[in-house]
Order: structure tokens, then sequence, then C-alpha cells
């Protein structure tokens, strides 16, 4: 069982600063992250993290919108991870 954080920021000029506060405070093992924006959705960091996580694994996030741009794009990661199994 590991804590493992997603983080996502839309651009460069963005940063992690908030995200990074989380990750310090429950002393999160493994950090996926994207500078993607919501147009896009080629977000590896997302789908690698899918590919890692282990029945058990605890996934932090600041806020659902760092990790779906809306509730069709939440339900399809949702079921990606369990189509592998998680």
């Amino acid at each position: 069982v590991m804590i493992i954080m997603y983080q996502r920021i839309s651009n460069p000029q963005q940063n992690l600063a908030s995200q990074e506060e989380l990750k310090e405070k429950y002393k999160v093992e493994k950090v996926y992250t994207d500078i993607c924006t919501n147009k896009d959705n080629d977000r590896p960091g997302l789908d690698r993290m899918i590919d890692f996580l282990r029945e058990g694994d605890v996934v932090l996030i600041e806020s659902i919108s760092r990790l779906a741009f809306n509730v069709k794009d939440l339900l399809s990661i949702v079921e990606k991870n369990k189509e592998k199994g998680g």
C-alpha cells in the first residue's frame, strides 16, 4: 500500500506550490505530474499512475479539477483503472 499523488498544472507558468504542500503533509511516496490544458487529453503522468496503481494504494489530489476536467473525464479515469483490475 502506497500513498501516490497526481499533480497537474495547465501551463508552465503556473506552479505546483499548493500541491507540493500536500505532498509533504501526507508523506507521499510517489508523484505523477502533467502540464496540460483542459483541452489536452494527452496526460502521460496520469496514464503512468493508472498503470502503476495497485489494490490498496491511495491517490491524493489537491482538488478534483487537478485530476479530471469534468464528470465524463472522471468516469473515464475510474473506468480505465477498473479495466486494469485496480
